[in-house]
């Protein structure tokens, strides 16, 4: 797309622009236009939220003339500003608690407001999974990083998270909005959801448990998630029932499908979002087509090497049932990926073809585990699980390529931080299976110097399979999307002219990452030169909010408004999304510390290891939860969801389309391969869909972070 131009600094009431936006205007909320990387001084600024993208705004001379994308053909997009105050403390009734819960946002270094209650007792969050969780998604829906503020949560019922666990969220989000915004809460409704990561509003496992303890608290103005509706799902005698539970005990009942929907239902007022980036915009440019085509051929041919045993199979007498399982899935997932590679859908067949790569490999390794085991090489048979569980090892030799790799722009930039995100995991889960293996050296100790006859039964086999499978299956598969993750770095678009790096900064060998922002576009915003009359943006990166933890930081239990978003992902990771409730707060596994040093810290700039980190671990966690919550919500759920995180994609794509100039290749990929997912009827299919569009708006958010390091000297001329 063509670049935007700062407009004129003057700023138009959002009354005055109303119709054009095609949003109610609200007092107090301005609208400007924003060229790339000049929003910083806004959105730094705590006493004001940027809501990027909120609407076109065509110049007068456009008339009725449209561009590609659907828009006029000149204007601008415009974001609204919205002022933000301290209150004071807000107080909710969460659903089924007796009690109040009063909630309170300040700036960081500000005082706490001056309520007589919120003097008398200090601060105290009961519940640090629900509030780190609410918290994030009210900063991203104000724009600001969940960094700049203290999020106080003070309770006044009983120790122990919430009765309705998770689906507490979304009312907890919607009230920290509110009291960033002053609006006034409507103290007689109640939400019921689970905020998710792309704002979307869900149900949980646990959702007629909660609706049952909100019914006997007396709450009866309910909000549930919009998926629950009977008109939302193709069969849903569950949420008919959980409808109709409700309506006989005379309470009344609205939907939300998100946070900005929750928060109208709870205020009364709107809130500004990201108006969704036209279809256009998030198509992948024909170049990169074609290289993800190449890319694509490529595992294809990797594959074909263990394609010969997998096939033998068919025919072969005594599989274990779990190698049986997992080759029919690389036979279907490999079919699958061809049939979305012969529709041009190659985003989408590239992640199936890695998947396939994986499923094949670890059904060729757990086969020769097995043999070696009843051949009597218990020992050879560890050693080669050792050498296979290699992805931490993997990952560091990745990173330390992508902390090399110069990006001579924005959009580059979030292609190494995509694949650092990638890396970031398989180092991780590598960790965790190195663990994992010493404990399967132990169960599988008594087997050495056992009879051949013993070891050569199925039952031997069946139990050698059944305790390497998850293991090798794992590894695998990390290994395979981190090899996919390192090829698709920089892929896309024609090369512009190359930028030197500077001499004090690092060079590396992904050249190929040194591209310009579109398809045959001059370079939008220049942050690396030779003479470095601009810094790198590498040098962004570091000026991304910075997530590293302090030494002898507090319990998981104190001010989460010290905390960064690291931190955060830690506890929502550490906790796994629990479906059931627990009075355990959540505790890293591991200090995050520990995991940097083994990287080597001067790889690449620390805010982006933070936040590549942070990325990958709650996404890890969210897709848990997606595979146990949904699924015992109800499946019905899931086309809905995938619906609202397709729209809100297209929001975050907005966004950071206004922050950089550009959408961003990386989240192109990640929308792309989860809308060709969402087309299968498999569930399973489904919930991945869900979790790469979660990754496209993290992309996102993750370029309106770059956009908010830079300063007035970055954006350029």
């Amino acid at each position: 797309m063509k670049q935007l131009r700062a407009l004129a600094p003057a700023l138009c009431l959002l009354a005055a622009c109303g119709a054009a936006l095609g949003r109610t205007a609200s007092r107090g909320k301005v609208t400007r236009a924003y060229a790339p990387y000049t929003l910083a001084a806004d959105a730094r600024d705590p006493l004001t939220a940027v809501v990027l993208g909120t609407g076109w705004e065509p110049s007068p001379a456009a008339g009725a003339a449209r561009g590609p994308a659907g828009e006029a053909a000149s204007g601008a997009i415009v974001s609204t500003l919205v002022p933000l105050r301290a209150a004071g403390p807000r107080r909710l009734r969460l659903p089924g608690q007796a009690l109040a819960v009063e909630l309170e946002v300040s700036a960081v270094g500000a005082a706490p407001g001056s309520s007589s209650q919120a003097q008398a007792r200090p601060a105290q969050v009961d519940w640090p999974l629900e509030i780190a969780i609410a918290s994030a998604a009210a900063a991203r829906a104000l724009g600001k990083d969940v960094g700049e503020y203290h999020w106080r949560a003070q309770s006044f019922g009983p120790a122990g998270r919430p009765p309705a666990g998770l689906a507490t969220t979304a009312m907890l989000a919607a009230g920290f909005v509110a009291a960033l915004t002053g609006a006034p809460i409507k103290a007689e409704v109640t939400i019921l959801g689970v905020v998710l990561p792309d704002g979307s509003v869900a149900p949980d496992a646990r959702m007629a448990a909660a609706l049952a303890a909100a019914l006997a608290a007396g709450q009866r103005r309910l909000v549930l998630p919009a998926s629950l509706a009977p008109s939302a799902a193709a069969s849903a005698p569950p949420q008919e029932e959980l409808f109709a539970r409700a309506r006989a005990r005379g309470a009344v009942v609205t939907t939300a499908a998100t946070l900005a929907e929750a928060y109208a239902a709870l205020t009364g007022e709107s809130l500004p979002v990201s108006a969704p980036a036209p279809a256009a915009a998030l198509e992948l440019a024909p170049p990169v087509q074609a290289e993800l085509a190449a890319v694509y051929l490529r595992r294809q041919a990797a594959l074909a090497t263990n394609w010969a045993a997998l096939l033998l199979l068919d025919n072969a007498a005594r599989v274990p049932a779990k190698v049986r399982m997992l080759a029919d899935a690389a036979q279907r997932t490999a079919r699958l990926a061809e049939s979305l590679h012969r529709a041009a859908q190659d985003s989408a067949a590239l992640g199936l073809m890695a998947e396939a790569q994986a499923l094949t490999a670890a059904v060729v390794q757990i086969r020769t585990v097995v043999d070696l085991v009843q051949l009597g090489h218990v020992d050879e048979a560890l050693d080669m699980l050792d050498e296979h569980v290699t992805a931490d090892a993997e990952a560091v030799a990745a990173m330390r390529t992508l902390g090399a790799t110069q990006p001579a722009s924005g959009d580059a930039a979030l292609d190494v931080l995509a694949a650092w995100q990638v890396a970031s995991e398989a180092f991780a889960v590598g960790q965790e299976q190195r663990k994992e293996l010493a404990e399967l050296a132990a169960a599988l100790g008594d087997l050495r110097g056992g009879e051949l006859a013993e070891l050569g039964s199925a039952a031997t086999a069946t139990r050698v399979a059944d305790a390497v499978a998850i293991l090798v299956l794992s590894a695998s598969q990390q290994r395979a999307r981190l090899a996919l993750a390192m090829e698709l770095v920089g892929i896309a678009g024609p090369s512009g002219p190359a930028r030197p790096a500077a001499p004090s900064e690092p060079t590396g060998p992904a050249e190929r990452a040194q591209l310009v922002d579109g398809a045959g576009a001059r370079p939008s915003v220049e942050l690396w030169t030779a003479a470095r009359a601009a810094p790198s943006v590498a040098e962004l990166w570091r000026r991304m909010p910075d997530a590293e933890p302090r030494p002898g930081r507090a319990p998981p239990g104190a001010d989460l408004g010290q905390r960064r978003l690291t931190e955060l992902g830690w506890i929502i990771a550490a906790a796994e999304l629990p479906d059931s409730a627990s009075n355990e707060p959540p505790s890293p596994r591991r200090e995050l510390a520990e995991l940097l040093a083994r990287w080597g810290r001067d790889s690449a700039p620390r805010a982006m290891r933070h936040w590549a980190l942070a990325q990958a671990r709650t996404a890890a966690a969210w897709q848990r939860w997606s595979e146990r919550a949904l699924l015992a919500a109800d499946r019905s759920v899931l086309p809905h969801l995938v619906r609202t995180a397709d729209l809100q994609a297209r929001a975050a794509a907005q966004a950071a389309r206004v922050a950089i100039g550009v959408v961003p290749r990386s989240l192109q990929l990640a929308y792309q391969r989860g809308r060709a997912l969402a087309a299968a009827e498999d569930p399973a299919l489904r919930r991945a869909a869900l979790v790469e569009l979660w990754r496209a708006c993290a992309l996102g958010d993750a370029a309106v972070s770059l956009a908010r390091a830079a300063t007035p000297r970055d954006a350029g001329p």
